[in-house]
């Protein structure tokens, strides 16, 4: 006989960083046990995820326990050269604390318009709309790289759409009228040639806006190179791996991690504010 299952409403609307009270005594009311199977949001204090551990025995859920299993070997002990490639545009999200995950590996790639901070942090574009520790931020990282031999990579040049129409490709420090859509031709040749050079690979978001056709090719280049690489490769994204499928380059070797924003913040901090309150949970109730 099955265990009776009962589809709660959608909390999302009451859920956050703020600790909400109703919401935790509605999610608890009549549960001896809370298991957490989201990896996407386990990076973040929301209600949902670090109240129940709070009051309850905790436990990991079959996808959050495979996906910090499959990330876990690159945190102790990558096949090197270990190279990352960090895509699409969350850059802000992936910022933080990102200086960690250069420690950790050999090489950083960095996408075509994540690469905008960078450059303009480091002078080659400019920028004057983010704050200044956003940009700290980007110095940091890029800094902290070259100083100890892992560095930053960003593209030499990029495809930009123009304003009014048009596509242009131009070095890293020419600023076209527009806004950056893919890594230049240089840049793909150079990253595909990192990545053929590689013994562990983690790419996560497409190096360009590739739910327009004009926009692949960046992103397509360097993919080839997986093709012809015996790395051990981890990939996500959903853009990113939609298109290497319709072009019938994704990997069949390939692992693939379930949320990009978790598994960037696990690689840098070797750990989630999630996983850290079930241990606290089991802790409390193992004593």
């Amino acid at each position: 006989m099955y265990p009776r299952v009962t589809v709660a409403p959608n909390v999302a609307a009451d859920d956050g960083p703020e600790p909400n009270p109703e919401l935790l005594r509605r999610l608890v009311e009549g549960q001896e046990l809370f298991v957490n199977d989201d990896f996407q949001w386990s990076s973040v204090p929301l209600t949902s995820i670090m109240g129940p551990a709070a009051v309850l025995p905790g436990a990991v859920g079959r996808q959050l326990e495979k996906d910090i299993r499959l990330l876990t070997p690159l945190l102790t002990n990558p096949d090197r050269p270990f190279v990352v490639v960090l895509g699409s545009r969350d850059t802000i999200d992936r910022l933080p604390n990102l200086y960690s995950l250069v420690l950790r590996a050999d090489m950083v790639l960095v996408g075509g318009q994540m690469s905008v901070p960078f450059l303009q942090a480091v002078g080659k574009q400019p920028g004057e709309q983010e704050p200044p520790e956003f940009f700290e931020e980007c110095r940091h990282a890029y800094g902290v790289g070259h100083e100890i031999g892992h560095p930053v990579l960003l593209p030499p040049d990029l495809v930009w759409e123009r304003t009014g129409g048009g596509i242009e490709a131009a070095p890293q420090d020419v600023t076209v009228d527009g806004s950056v859509m893919d890594l230049g031709p240089e840049a793909a040749r150079t990253y595909a040639e990192e990545i053929r050079g590689a013994r562990t690979v983690f790419w996560v978001g497409s190096l360009g806006k590739v739910e327009d056709e004009r926009f692949t090719e960046g992103t397509l280049t360097v993919a080839r190179a997986l093709t012809v690489s015996t790395a051990t490769t981890i990939l996500g994204g959903d853009a990113l791996l939609t298109m290497l499928r319709a072009h019938r380059l994704l990997p069949p070797r390939a692992s693939l991690v379930s949320a990009t924003g978790s598994a960037v913040a696990f690689l840098k901090d070797g750990d989630l504010v999630g996983l850290a309150a079930l241990r606290r949970a089991s802790a409390r109730h193992t004593e």
